[in-house]
């Protein structure tokens, strides 16, 4: 995911604001697209110091709120060795309503909402840093 931007960049590299459409990734149905990976490969002791991440999630697509794609984030941000600077994150959940399926959206939209306070316990905890989770629908 970054392996195109040239590393001595990541010293000078202050706010991250990413916007994920896992609609472009029809096979995998993760709606992180692989940015935990991505994150991961970063240089250790870079500068970032906000990271802002908006994720829409397309229900008639298949992709989910399941804890198996969310919980990666939540161990590379809370990684301070890898972090150390980081004092914002923001993730935004947009879902995007399509056709009808199992379960209401009042189901749907709490499973999301609890699926934060399970999925980012890391990120929760982390002293010095501040991290915001919403969900629009």
């Amino acid at each position: 995911m970054f392996e195109h931007i040239n590393p001595s960049s990541f010293q000078t590299l202050r706010q991250l604001d990413l916007k994920l459409d896992p609609s472009v990734d029809k096979e995998q149905n993760d709606p992180l697209i692989g940015l935990p990976e991505g994150l991961a490969r970063m240089p250790a002791g870079n500068n970032l110091r906000e990271i802002s991440i908006t994720v829409f999630v397309c229900e008639f697509r298949g992709c989910s709120a399941r804890s198996q794609h969310w919980e990666p984030l939540d161990r590379v941000l809370g990684d301070r060795g890898r972090f150390a600077r980081l004092e914002r994150v923001t993730v935004l959940v947009v879902k995007i309503l399509g056709s009808p399926s199992k379960g209401s959206k009042d189901d749907k939209g709490r499973l999301l909402m609890d699926m934060s306070e399970v999925c980012f316990s890391k990120m929760r905890s982390l002293y010095g840093t501040d991290f915001t989770f919403q969900l629009k629908v």
